[in-house]
């Protein structure tokens, strides 16, 4: 809230009234003590006058500091100015009560000059703390709003980048899915096996689809569950026999919002690495459950697995380092994703993703 704004006003109004209230009761107080003699009406009219005029002269001197901030004088223009201001505006305030206490007071003896001068040298150096304070208040008001603007861009500056980053991250998605893809029609055209090629090109063409329409938007667990179950059969005609599928998702938690195209990097990491150098049968398996206030995806396969000497820092493919930055960028560090040799250590691959859990 800038100096000048109508909130400020209200600040001013209410506390320099407070201050005149409390003028005013400490006149009534003393003189009703035994012994003192004093013109209650004048030194209220005096005290009142002196404090409520300050309402629009504390206004002055924030708009003052707002057109001449230290910022653009710099310390010895600023300086001058504002001493020379505090000055000026200390003269025509304390000026200014004289004349209305003139107004409605008698002056005896004395003209009306001669208090408007007498005045202003008995206040000025009050008048001058006085601006000094407003000063300083208007000041601390810029400065926090300053620092406020700045935050504010800074955050949005990083949303930007976050968002940028998580594009550049799903624009790396696509061409390697795709990528992967006709890497598996060259095989099946080179085994001969063309009608099986013909099958994975037209599911390609669907899936791919897909993934564009899916775009950058959140979706539910459903929707990327059966977006995966697609990709599985496009795989299972690549693998024929060799692939077996389980998917096992908990009803309760098909209504979870999930970034997009979450699930579908793993168990093509799963194919990849795990069963396209396996002889045998393989099978891989999906479950996904609400655990508490989180959703636990946990995508896992019997292929070859990994040695003995196996440290989770070897887990840095495309897919399982895309996806790591995707969480990290779409959560914020609440989402994450271990990665773990299969039970035995004979044999398969476990990933499991934990995400708070977002409701549709």
């Amino acid at each position: 809230m800038r100096p000048t704004s109508a909130g400020w006003w209200i600040a001013a109004a209410g506390f320099w009234l407070l201050v005149s209230l409390l003028s005013v009761a400490q006149i009534i107080w003393v003189a009703s003590r035994p012994g003192e003699r004093i013109n209650v009406t004048a030194a209220v009219i005096w005290q009142a006058t002196y404090f409520l005029l300050w309402i629009p002269f504390t206004a002055l001197v924030w708009w003052l500091a707002e057109r001449w901030p230290l910022s653009r004088l710099g310390w010895p223009r600023f300086l001058t100015t504002h001493v020379a201001a505090a000055l000026v505006v200390g003269a025509i305030q304390a000026a200014t009560n004289a004349l209305i206490a003139a107004t409605w007071l008698p002056m005896g003896n004395e003209s009306v000059w001669t208090v408007v001068v007498s005045q202003m040298r008995s206040r000025m150096p009050t008048q001058i703390v006085i601006y000094v304070a407003a000063l300083a208040t208007a000041h601390a008001s810029l400065l926090y709003d300053r620092w406020r603007q700045q935050q504010a861009e800074a955050a949005r500056l990083e949303a930007q980048l976050a968002d940028a980053r998580l594009g550049a991250l799903r624009a790396q998605l696509h061409p390697h899915v795709l990528f992967n893809g006709l890497h598996a029609i060259a095989a099946l055209v080179r085994e001969g096996r063309n009608d099986d090629a013909v099958r994975l090109i037209s599911g390609m063409g669907d899936l791919l689809r897909r993934f564009l329409d899916a775009g950058d938007a959140r979706v539910s667990l459903a929707d990327e569950v059966d977006l995966t179950r697609q990709y599985l059969a496009i795989q299972q005609v690549r693998f024929g026999d060799r692939l077996s599928v389980r998917l096992d998702v908990d009803p309760a938690a098909e209504s979870a919002r999930v970034p997009a195209l979450i699930i579908q990097p793993l168990v093509e990491n799963a194919l990849r690495h795990g069963l396209s150098e396996k002889v045998e049968p393989g099978r891989i398996e999906v479950t996904a459950r609400r655990d508490a206030d989180e959703l636990l995806v946990r995508v896992s396969d019997d292929g070859v697995g990994v040695s003995d000497a196996w440290d989770e820092g070897e887990a840095n493919g495309t897919g399982l380092r895309n996806l790591r930055a995707r969480l990290q960028a779409e959560y914020n560090g609440r989402a994450s994703m271990e990665v773990r040799p299969g039970r035995d250590r004979r044999g398969g691959f476990d990933v499991e993703l934990r995400l708070p859990w977002i409701d549709a």
